[in-house]
């Protein structure tokens, strides 16, 4: 159990020895993912980058309003298991209701996907609407090394999972502040952007059951609108415009494998994917492979 604070400073360091509760995981697996088209592969390859995506435009529309959900009902079981004192509630519960709150007008989140699953046919069907498909296979801990401020972070489908983590969390912030007074604190601006930290990585990492099959991972950053990034760009999609974002760029990435969708043989697209690579500047030790899922997109 953390120890008892009497200052916001020593509060601030006890959080810190800990680390980000939020991404205390398993170990990342040793080939993370990216299905996509030919357009994707092939803009992926060539420039050496990875394109995030605002999760707003993603296929889940609980994406983000799931995990605020579950923040808000958490605390209030926690507060009231603790019997947390009004000062506390008004202090943290506060600024847990204000962050659950609707945050598409403060926050853009964006998001690369990534799934654990090699070969997969629920995302074969899922990714490249037409014409040939192709899946990626990176190294992850390359990826994270090569990400503009990204974290990776894997998704909890487990609502069990996702309940116990934020009481977890919870109960180690009231511990936290079981030695302090909370009309005593001054200057809580670090405490509350920690706090927003975490809380945020809750919310992108938290997803439906319903899309367990995924087994995705993700890149995110989280970026106010307010100070656009500069390499903000867009893409006209299916007849939205999407905004997107570098979640990793290198002159080569961490590439380890290319998987060619299924039903596509006979058209070459190994042979021209294996000159693409070497092309751009790729090892040959690359491995280049067709799918063996029998599907007929």
């Amino acid at each position: 159990m953390p120890g008892q604070p009497k200052t916001l400073d020593e509060l601030m360091v006890g959080i810190a020895a800990r680390g980000k509760i939020a991404r205390r995981l398993t170990t990342k697996p040793p080939v993370l993912y990216h299905y996509t088209g030919a357009e994707g592969a092939l803009g992926i390859i060539s420039t050496g980058r990875i394109w995030a995506t605002d999760a707003a435009y993603l296929n889940d529309p609980s994406e983000t309003v799931h995990g605020r959900n579950l923040i808000k009902e958490q605390w209030a079981a926690s507060k009231q298991h603790a019997a947390v004192p009004n000062a506390l509630d008004r202090l943290i519960g506060g600024f847990v209701g204000l962050f659950c709150r609707d945050m598409s007008d403060v926050y853009s989140t964006y998001l690369s996907c990534f799934s654990a699953r090699k070969d997969s046919l629920s995302q074969w069907r899922a990714y490249g609407r037409s014409g040939t498909r192709f899946c990626l296979g990176f190294d992850p801990e390359g990826l994270a090394q090569n990400g503009y401020e990204f974290v990776l972070l894997k998704v909890d489908y487990d609502r069990k999972s996702q309940e116990q983590r934020l009481a977890e969390f919870f109960n180690e912030i009231i511990n936290d502040w079981s030695g302090i007074d909370p009309s005593d604190v001054g200057y809580l601006l670090p405490y509350y952007e920690w706090l927003e930290s975490e809380l945020l990585e809750f919310v992108v990492s938290f997803k439906n059951h319903a899309y367990e099959e995924e087994d995705e991972w993700r890149l995110v950053r989280l970026d106010s609108i307010k100070g656009l990034s500069s390499d903000l760009d867009f893409q006209a999609v299916r007849g939205r415009i999407i905004p997107h974002v570098i979640s990793a760029g290198h002159e080569r990435l961490p590439l380890l494998s290319v998987i060619v969708g299924p039903g596509t043989a006979a058209n070459g697209a190994d042979r021209s994917v294996r000159q693409a690579l070497r092309k751009f500047g790729y090892p040959q030790t690359i491995e280049v492979s067709l799918s063996e899922v029998p599907y007929r997109p």
